[in-house]
């Protein structure tokens, strides 16, 4: 409940807007039925949530901005069972995790793409490798800029210094697709 309240409070924070409310809908619907002590499977929350959200607002449904993550969380909730069945080393299975949910995402995502962009990529499979950790190290850095600035500012100063070299990088990865030009095509 402490999470839901969190979340709720963060997403006024931010200022909401479609994609941090689908996120925040599809987190409370999560915590929400952890808390009943309903232990259901993640496929089932990704579907009340994405249900709520289409009842919410039925023209989301064709908005690429609805499909694009739904489809992707699709994607990597699917690949669950077979990182699980692995058996690997803890390194090893995360590269392997990561592999696996960026091939899945792919593949969700292509028909999409295409869809509604005229373009299919297949660039994300290698660039995730980058884009993922690099977009974590952003969003936990912004998230503890504040709280660390009222206990020191020279934590706080550093942490503002790697912020935006990790939101370059993140933003850097993406002139990797550039020189392969078979990585994205119009379709």
């Amino acid at each position: 409940l402490v999470a839901i309240g969190t979340l709720v409070g963060y997403d006024r924070i931010v200022g909401g807007g479609a994609s941090v409310d689908r996120a925040t809908c599809m987190a409370v619907v999560y915590f929400a039925a952890r808390a009943l002590d309903q232990r259901s499977p993640p496929l089932n929350v990704l579907a009340v949530a994405t249900a709520c959200l289409a009842v919410a607002k039925p023209l989301s449904v064709v908005d690429p901005a609805f499909a694009l993550p739904v489809g992707a969380t699709l994607s990597i909730l699917l690949t669950i069972p077979l990182r699980r069945s692995l058996h690997l080393p803890r390194a090893l299975g995360s590269l392997i995790g990561l592999l696996a949910s960026s091939v899945a995402t792919e593949i969700a995502l292509l028909p999409i793409g295409a869809l509604f962009f005229s373009r299919v990529t297949f660039a994300g499979l290698g660039l995730n490798f980058a884009a993922i950790p690099l977009m974590a190290i952003v969003q936990l850095a912004g998230m503890a800029l504040v709280p660390v600035a009222l206990a020191s500012m020279a934590a706080a100063s550093a942490i503002g210094y790697i912020a935006p070299l990790a939101a370059r990088g993140l933003i850097r990865t993406a002139a990797f697709a550039q020189p392969v030009p078979v990585l994205t095509f119009r379709v």
